[in-house]
């Protein structure tokens, strides 16, 4: 009797591990970059066929993505998010670096290089980099965005929004 109520018991406790497998192990959400949406255009004309590169540098890593401009001059990349088991260690600064570039002509263009503290997306970062229109004709600029008594800077030749100062880098 012991061993069957043993047998019932085991196979309704395997069974709610089963139905509750997503949960079981809380996994820790590290926001890199939001979704990207973006122009690129010379003196108001589309580029098309640009390789535009993401690089993110994150909990010792380096993560590379790449997109082409299509005929209207618009590139995309989806959102980066890691999951992982463990949260960050002692020695993990909570930094993300983004930068996006392209090359144009054997120009290196940058159209948004900053670095930021946390693994939580910042507003400016979602807000700009949802609709960037970048003029490679246009001169580097730094941005700077202040939250919560942080500075942030960005340098782009996009025209950025919401910046507390801006001017040429």
């Amino acid at each position: 009797m012991k061993i069957l109520c043993f047998i019932i018991l085991s196979t309704l406790f395997l069974g709610s591990i089963k139905a509750e497998e997503g949960n079981l192990i809380k996994k820790n959400r590290f926001e890199l970059t939001p979704e990207i949406n973006g122009k690129l255009v010379s003196e108001g004309s589309p580029i098309a066929g640009a390789v535009i590169e993401l690089a993110i540098g994150a909990m010792g890593d380096t993560l590379v993505h790449q997109s082409i401009t299509d005929q209207n001059g618009n590139f995309y990349f989806d959102e980066v998010v890691v999951n992982k088991l463990n949260s960050p260690g002692v020695f993990d600064e909570q930094l993300v670096s983004v930068s996006i570039d392209t090359d144009i002509e054997d120009k290196n263009i940058k159209i948004w290089r900053t670095m930021t503290a946390g693994y939580r997306l910042k507003p400016f970062m979602t807000s700009n980099l949802s609709n960037l229109t970048c003029d490679v004709n246009s001169e580097l600029k730094y941005f700077i965005f202040s939250i919560d008594s942080n500075d942030y800077e960005v340098h782009s030749v996009c025209e950025l929004k919401g910046s507390n100062e801006s001017g040429k880098y």
